[in-house]
């Protein structure tokens, strides 16, 4: 499932937002049942598209705020690429400096206003010439990535893509 969100971010999701995955996750991120990590990172190898994305020069994962990973026992989104992720790729250049409220039952322009500023990006130097993963695990209303992607075009990079494990119907 391919989209594009906001004319700046090409989004290739591997699966629907659905059960039984949508229970998976759901587990996985707020009972923190890591054990199920495994059964994650089967169906990312199992995805063709997945691995051709993973060819960019730099990995962004989309980062979680301090507080919102202590309220999910330690979740992060490593724990579900950890395996693919090669640490020389990482960039690390992006954080959350805004503890946005959960966005999943904001409007789309409740969910643009909640981002505003929510992300800094520094050390913009690395990208220039770049091509640019992001990597989130759900893919909504892509208002997230909109905000991470419009922050990075501003730089000089050469393209920016990104892969969600699963995509909401839209």
């Amino acid at each position: 499932m391919q989209r594009t969100i906001e004319n700046t971010v090409n989004v290739c999701s591997g699966y629907r937002y659905q059960d039984p995955l949508q229970s998976i996750l759901t587990r996985f991120k707020f009972e923190a049942y890591w054990a199920i990590a495994p059964l994650i990172q089967g169906l990312l190898a199992q995805d063709h598209n997945f691995q051709k994305l993973m060819n960019a020069d730099w990995i962004i994962l989309v980062p979680s705020h301090k507080n919102r990973i202590k309220k999910r026992d330690g979740f992060h989104l490593e724990k579900i690429f950890e395996k693919y992720l090669d640490p020389s790729r990482r960039f690390m250049g992006l954080t959350r400096i805004k503890d946005t409220p959960p966005l999943f039952d904001l409007s789309p322009a409740e969910r643009k206003a909640a981002l505003e500023g929510a992300f800094h990006l520094h050390d913009t130097h690395l990208l220039e010439g770049k091509s640019v993963l992001l990597l989130d695990d759900i893919l909504t209303t892509g208002a997230t990535l909109a905000a991470i992607g419009s922050l990075i075009s501003t730089t000089k990079i050469k393209s920016i893509s990104a892969y969600t494990l699963a995509s909401v119907e839209e």
